[in-house]
């Protein structure tokens, strides 16, 4: 992934849960801010695959700069699962 800033839109997010989440009923990209502030996006399963789940930004999702921790969350046959946490770092552009 290349560089990511702050208020950028059209960032494609893909976490790979490592497992088959092919039926599953829930998929979300769970996420913490530099702030501690927490919330979600909804996701959705990648075309072409069973594992992995994906999420592109709008301009306003990505509204603080620095370390943001991010997690998948999906629920398959009513059993709730959780991906790895992964950190995606948000820079400052010369212009926000």
């Amino acid at each position: 992934m290349s560089h990511i800033y702050k208020a950028q839109g059209l960032v494609i997010i893909s976490l790979d849960t490592g497992k088959d989440i092919s039926t599953a009923t829930v998929m979300k990209i769970l996420y913490r801010q530099p702030d501690g502030t927490k919330g979600s996006w909804v996701a959705t399963l990648k075309a072409g695959s069973n594992s992995v789940i994906q999420y592109t930004t709008a301009n306003a999702d990505l509204s603080l700069t620095g370390s943001w921790k991010l997690q998948a969350f999906v629920t398959v046959g009513g059993i709730n699962e959780y991906g790895d946490i992964v950190e995606l770092v948000v820079e400052r552009s010369l212009d926000v």
